[in-house]
């Protein structure tokens, strides 16, 4: 659902006052981990980076490193996910925010035939038997092309331009290189690989780009002129009705919760609420769906909770007490607040971040019940997740079966 955007303004602190005008101009902008799958950072640390006003934790992260959801920053489209979920974006020219289920649709079309490929995964699942995968230098060596079957190296030939009505990035590509066979096609830096299965209709769009060949990459999540989007689950509130349920998994216990909510009147609500203490218990996602109600929200959706819950202000530092005993949790991306427009970032991870293992700094997360560890179980159960069980979640649900 489409809103008016603006960010409620926050008020100045009375004592130790931020460094930056919080009462001046400022934009929702979203930003990653770091510049590589497998990178996790603290909220504070993305924060201070980007020179953020705010800073609260965002998406579940997975033990490789990435977001269970899609996930786009400054135009440039990071993963797919594994997950449909929901999505929150912005225009870019911040009037209009949006919260609504994810329908991120990505294409390939090929200049010289125009015949065009749907793209089933990028950076995030490998190709299936009719399908075809995208695959850039954000993946690293966590999403690569696979060994076997049929793929294609794109080298960018212009840059990115909006869409048809400014939805959806389009950007034009030549072909370099194309195989077939037993060996995996290698990324190199500003590339894209297209891969599919030896055999079937994927295949047959691939062999069929040529080296010297055009074909333009096209990704939509259909608003218009979005550059930035960040994933969640479940959907709190939707067109002002309570859109989670009352389940009895784990996950939709009490626990430490994030969220973020828009109002009628286009006001973006970052919420964190603190849990697992004398202080506060948490909060239910029902009862999370009711208090962005409460505050007006007509749409919500959930994000990272457990001990990735965390918010930092400039000039205060993290503001509410995250449950893990070492502070705050490394996470994989984040949701800012700029003084000020987006500066629109070249590449991913501009700030400096400093880099951690990708799997133990995801380990806390696939063990908390609030957090991926809890969506996991659930998903399993079926009590909020209504999409086949991937490996990736199976993998994390069972390793938090073994040490419950």
């Amino acid at each position: 659902m489409a809103r008016r955007g603006r960010l409620r303004r926050l008020r100045p602190f009375a004592r130790e006052p931020p460094p930056l005008d919080p009462a001046g101009p400022s934009t929702v902008d979203v930003a990653p981990g770091g510049p590589r799958a497998g990178s996790f950072a603290r909220p504070s640390s993305i924060g201070r980076a980007h020179r953020a006003l705010v800073a609260i934790n965002g998406d579940f992260g997975l033990l490789r490193g990435l977001p269970v959801h899609a996930f786009q920053v400054d135009g440039s489209l990071v993963t797919r996910g594994i997950h449909t979920g929901t999505s929150f974006a912005m225009r870019q020219d911040e009037t209009t925010s949006f919260i609504d289920t994810t329908r991120l649709a990505i294409e390939a079309r090929h200049a010289e035939t125009d015949a065009a490929v749907g793209i089933a995964g990028w950076n995030s699942k490998p190709p299936g038997r009719f399908t075809v995968a995208g695959y850039t230098p954000v993946g690293g060596d966590v999403r690569r092309p696979p060994t076997t079957g049929c793929a294609v190296r794109l080298a960018p030939d212009s840059g990115a331009t909006w869409g048809p009505s400014g939805i959806g990035i389009s950007k034009r590509y030549q072909a370099v290189a194309q195989r077939c066979g037993a060996k995996r096609m290698r990324v190199d830096a500003r590339t894209v690989v297209l891969a599919s299965r030896r055999w079937g209709a994927g295949s047959d769009a691939l062999t069929a780009m040529e080296p010297g060949d055009r074909v333009r990459l096209t990704w939509s999540f259909g608003w218009p002129r979005v550059a930035d989007s960040m994933g969640g689950v479940p959907r709190l509130v939707e067109d002002g009705t309570i859109a989670a349920s009352k389940c009895r998994s784990a996950f939709c216990r009490r626990h430490p919760r994030t969220g973020i909510g828009v109002t009628e009147d286009g006001t973006v609500v970052l919420m964190v609420v603190d849990g697992r203490s004398r202080r506060s218990v948490g909060m239910t996602l029902y009862r999370l769906a009711l208090t962005f109600a409460s505050l007006g929200a007509t749409d919500a959706m959930n994000l990272d909770g457990g001990g990735s819950s965390a918010m930092w202000i400039a000039g205060r530092g993290v503001v509410n007490r995250p449950s893990d005993p070492g502070g705050e949790r490394r996470v994989v991306n984040a949701l800012l607040v700029l003084p000020g427009a987006d500066p629109g970032e070249t590449r991913l991870g501009g700030g400096r971040i400093a880099l951690v293992d990708g799997e133990a700094a995801a380990d806390r997360g696939a063990s908390d019940p609030g957090s991926v560890g809890g969506l996991a179980e659930a998903w399993v159960e079926g009590s909020v997740v209504d999409e086949p069980v991937p490996p990736a979640i199976a993998r994390i649900a069972a390793r938090l079966e073994r040490k419950g």
